[in-house]
């Protein structure tokens, strides 16, 4: 039976096999022949007992035959490049689904040799085993690792029609679908905002990451930590990332040095001033003031008793803020609803959907995927727009605002 190996491992193993390539073979200029028994096989994607590699004899009749020809220096800063090409929950997501391919393989005692590199039909037997258990995308991120595996390696991908017509299929007899996750409502916020404990530095540091990510239709990866450690977190905002009273309103701007569109060239996004106990400019001054973030430590951190600083994780806030709203009845919440929910909140409010798009940093088409309570805030942007008078409309639609806010929020709150 194949034994699994993480994708992300497996990525890892290029540099590795990248220095002891370097080490065994010298470097030599583009121009000099080598030997023709010499064989300079890429780096492996994984380890040796891994049956995601193929041996070099079987590698080597789908692999460029410039690997041959070029020095040691330059295979090595491909593959050194090509090592960092996926974030790393990215890598993870593919080595589940190569292994899945592998358990597909071995339950249908398909031979090795005849798995990697896959020809169409067994791509689409294997996608086929998967209809009417799991809805398309699902699927297509599974065949997305097979086909990783077959761009790292070099292999011909033989994923043509007959699988797309697959996929087709795996669509028409697809489960019924989970229904849309609810968003964070702007009541919900308020509870965090009131209730958590904010005599305690981390009290602090939950309520303005909640008012932050909220207002600022955040992904909460961009801003926290994936582990308590201060050091070594260059992916989060540190607190000189935050800069302040861009307006009269104190409004500020927020470096966030990663995102999931972005990766490492970063964005910039405005945190602006807000009314009541949700104000994100508010929750981020008393934090800043009693946990003391240094310039570069990151913003969303805590002192602990005994003084050091501590990051504030993901699973952490998200733990905080469930218990806070299962004390209410409410159902336990992802961290993604705190995204759509800041949008919904903008657009029930009033805004512009355009500004509202920019804010967030949505492309076109998940903006819209990801709208909520559209019989509330279609009707504020459709409604009245024969008005006779021009005063008249702005004063129905505040009107409207107020009454279907309070009804959405009580949609939600037991």
């Amino acid at each position: 039976m194949w034994q699994d190996d993480s994708f992300t491992s497996r990525i890892r193993d290029f540099k590795a096999s990248i220095t002891a390539h370097s080490q065994t073979i010298k470097s030599e200029p583009a121009a000099r022949p080598l030997p023709k028994n010499h064989s300079r096989a890429p780096p492996s994607v994984a380890t040796r007992r891994s049956s995601l590699i193929l041996s070099d004899t079987q590698t080597r009749s789908f692999t460029s035959p410039s690997l041959s020809i070029l020095s040691a220096s330059t295979v090595s800063q491909t593959y050194s490049v090509l090592s960092v090409c996926l974030a790393k929950s990215t890598m993870d997501k593919y080595g589940s689904g190569l292994a899945a391919f592998q358990t597909f393989c071995d339950s249908e005692q398909v031979p090795q040799a005849s798995r990697l590199p896959a020809d169409e039909f067994l791509l689409c037997a294997f996608a086929a085993s998967k209809a009417g258990s799991m809805v398309r995308s699902t699927v297509q991120n599974l065949i997305s690792a097979v086909r990783a595996w077959h761009i790292v390696n070099g292999a011909p991908w033989n994923g043509g029609l007959r699988l797309a017509y697959i996929m087709n299929g795996i669509e028409a007899l697809a489960p019924s679908g989970k229904p849309p996750r609810a968003p964070v409502t702007h009541r919900m916020l308020e509870l965090v905002c009131t209730e958590v404990d904010i005599s305690s530095n981390e009290g602090l540091c939950v309520r303005a990451a909640a008012a932050t990510a909220f207002w600022c239709q955040l992904r909460l990866g961009e801003i926290f930590a994936t582990s308590r450690a201060v050091s070594d977190q260059t992916n989060i905002p540190s607190r000189d990332d935050l800069s302040y009273d861009l307006d009269a309103a104190g409004s500020m701007q927020l470096r966030l040095p990663w995102t999931k569109t972005k990766r490492h060239k970063g964005e910039t996004i405005i945190v602006t001033r807000q009314c009541g106990s949700t104000d994100p400019i508010s929750a981020l001054h008393h934090h800043i003031q009693s946990n003391r973030p240094s310039a570069f430590e990151p913003l969303f951190s805590f002192r602990t008793p005994n003084g050091s600083l501590s990051c504030l994780t993901k699973k952490r806030f998200l733990s905080i803020c469930n218990k806070i709203w299962s004390s209410h009845g409410l159902p336990h919440t992802t961290g993604h609803s705190f995204r759509i929910g800041g949008t919904t909140e903008l657009l029930m409010g009033g805004v512009d959907p355009d500004v509202v798009k920019t804010m967030g940093r949505w492309s076109s088409d998940a903006f819209l995927r990801y709208w909520r309570a559209l019989e509330v805030v279609v009707p504020l942007h459709a409604e009245r727009l024969r008005a006779p008078s021009t005063q008249q409309r702005p004063k129905a639609l505040k009107s409207a605002i107020t009454k279907k806010r309070v009804r959405f929020a009580d949609a939600r709150i037991p």
